[in-house]
């Protein structure tokens, strides 16, 4: 009897006990800053390629060059997307670690819109949840993450275009790169989808004097 009495009053080996106890919620917490340090900077990167792909959408689609010029709108859409997930993936650095990565673009007269969607693997998270009973899997983080770029020339533009016609563009084909040039602008200012805002170009020939 006496045995089981100096059992129960014996309290050596607590520390071991407890700190067996609490292990995999350290390395749980542990596990999760590490991992969460990495999807911080995955998403960074994301969101930062987000935005270069949509500005470089923006840029073409405003300067509207030959490759553009004869495509119906949804052609044009489909060639927009396909050089803004280019665009991505040549500056996202992290191809290698986000898995399923998806990226789509939401374009419209107003607003270009990149989106992407792809799941991060844990390095430690996923392992540790499994030694806490009841702790969710967090073998996968999802990365999600979306962007807006605004277009800058919202509204209606009224252009007039005082186009030099003296004596002195007569020579070294100064008239024809003139007529290139305004040709070039107005391909690139004039939209086929006038629907939301309308643009307008008003050509005033210079000779001696312009006539309004």
């Amino acid at each position: 009897m006496s045995h089981f009495k100096a059992f129960f009053k014996s309290d050596g080996g607590n520390i071991a006990l407890l700190f067996g106890l609490t292990l995999p919620l350290f390395l749980l917490f542990t596990g999760g800053a590490v991992d969460f340090s990495r999807y911080n900077a995955v998403r960074a990167d994301v969101i930062e390629s987000l935005d270069a792909a949509g500005l470089a959408i923006a840029q073409l689609d405003a300067a509207n060059g030959p490759e553009l010029r004869d495509l119906t709108e949804a052609e044009r859409i489909d060639y927009l997307k396909d050089f803004g997930r280019d665009f991505f993936h040549e500056n996202f650095s992290q191809e290698g670690v986000v898995e399923d990565l998806a990226v789509d673009f939401d374009i419209n007269n107003l607003t270009i819109t990149p989106r992407a969607s792809g799941r991060l693997k844990t390095l430690l998270l996923g392992a540790f949840s499994g030694l806490v009973p009841g702790a969710a899997d967090f073998t996968y983080i999802n990365v999600n993450s979306d962007t807006e770029i605004t277009r800058a020339a919202n509204g209606d533009t009224e252009v007039a275009l005082i186009l030099d016609t003296t004596g002195s563009m007569a020579s070294d084909g100064r008239i024809e790169d003139l007529r290139a040039a305004a040709r070039e602008f107005v391909d690139v200012l004039i939209r086929a989808d006038q629907t939301d805002y309308f643009s307008k170009v008003a050509v005033v020939p210079y000779g001696g004097a312009g006539r309004v």
